[in-house]
């Protein structure tokens, strides 16, 4: 709460990002291990934030949306290594839809855009369609984490050293 207050009344803080938001999830076990913290801790800074009137934007939050992604298999003009390849864009386009997240093909370099496939995500004018909820973790996989200390003990399907952990 100092940290808000502090910030509130010297600098004029309207808006507290609390970015990286998908590692504390991830990389802070005793999120994993208790249930209830995540949800304490976040509870507990929406009330400093309302205490001090200063809005919170959550980013990189659990579950991931997939708002950059590349619309073709080859991209081979990338300045990221000499051969690039996406191997499953329309998964990639499938993950990004059902997060409700943004939805940008600006990972595709010039005249790499796949309209074809981009657009079964949205409708001709360009609204994108979207579930009624994202995409999220089952509980399945969040209680396996919380009851053997954040480590991932079982994985939901193992076929031919192939690991699923989502279900569509």
């Amino acid at each position: 709460m100092d940290l808000l207050n502090n910030s509130s009344t010297k600098w004029n803080l309207i808006l507290y990002e609390q970015d990286w938001m998908n590692h504390e999830t991830i990389d802070f076990i005793s999120l994993r291990e208790n249930f209830n913290l995540g949800r304490q801790y976040l509870i507990e800074m929406g009330h400093a934030a309302n205490i001090f009137d200063v809005n919170i934007q959550y980013c990189m939050s659990l579950p991931p949306f997939k708002g950059i992604f590349w619309s073709t298999e080859i991209q081979n003009d990338a300045p990221y290594k000499s051969k690039v390849i996406e191997p499953l864009p329309d998964r990639e386009i499938l993950i990004a839809t059902l997060s409700k997240g943004p939805i940008a093909a600006t990972g595709d370099g010039i005249n790499y855009i796949n309209r074809e496939r981009i657009m079964r995500c949205c409708r001709e004018d360009g609204l994108i369609l979207k579930p009624s909820r994202p995409l999220t973790m089952i509980d399945l996989l969040i209680s396996d984490w919380a009851k053997n200390k954040g480590i991932n003990q079982s994985s939901l399907l193992d076929l031919s050293h192939e690991i699923y952990y989502l279900v569509f």
